[in-house]
């Protein structure tokens, strides 16, 4: 009787390998702790320090609420990109119900094949209109080629408020 050696690959050995150390990896990265305010307070204390030298952590926002804020705007788009006081005032008057809540992310769309440069020039005027809802946001311009010069739209993506 004949016996036959039947061996497998290395290839084949080493794609299992990476393999397992890339699930090895992984449990290791969920296990590990991201940190939290009480192991400042401890490291502090381990260097000599009392925990009131240790600053505080801003918190952060949760993320930003699935469903933006939108309105439209008719405007002309010459004044809105002279950023006079009348285009400020426009965008004060309709955006005055997110005056007081902090903005993550405008996508503002214009109207024509200029449109872009309009969206741009609002999203420039926002700051000045509200200064503290929309200083750190993220803004992006687009265009609608289907859509006449003065139009525009504003999509507005709030913080979540946390509870």
């Amino acid at each position: 009787m004949k016996r036959t050696h039947f061996s497998v690959p290395a290839v084949a050995i080493a794609g299992w390998l990476f393999a397992d150390l890339l699930l090895a990896f992984l449990i290791i990265t969920l296990g590990m702790d991201s940190g939290s305010s009480t192991d400042s307070v401890a490291d502090a204390e381990a260097v000599g320090k009392s925990p009131e030298d240790v600053p505080e952590e801003e918190a952060l926002p949760q993320g930003l609420e699935l469903d933006p804020f939108v309105i439209q705007v008719n405007a002309v788009p010459s004044i809105v990109a002279s950023g006079g006081d009348e285009a400020v005032s426009l965008l004060e008057d309709e955006l005055a119900e997110v005056a007081d809540r902090e903005v993550g992310m405008v996508l503002t769309f214009g109207g024509s094949a200029q449109g872009k440069a309009f969206a741009e020039d609002i999203n420039d005027l926002l700051p000045r209109a509200h200064p503290e809802a929309f200083e750190e946001a993220v803004t992006r311009a687009f265009h609608d080629l289907g859509k006449p010069a003065d139009w525009a739209q504003i999509e507005i993506y709030l913080f979540a408020e946390t509870s």
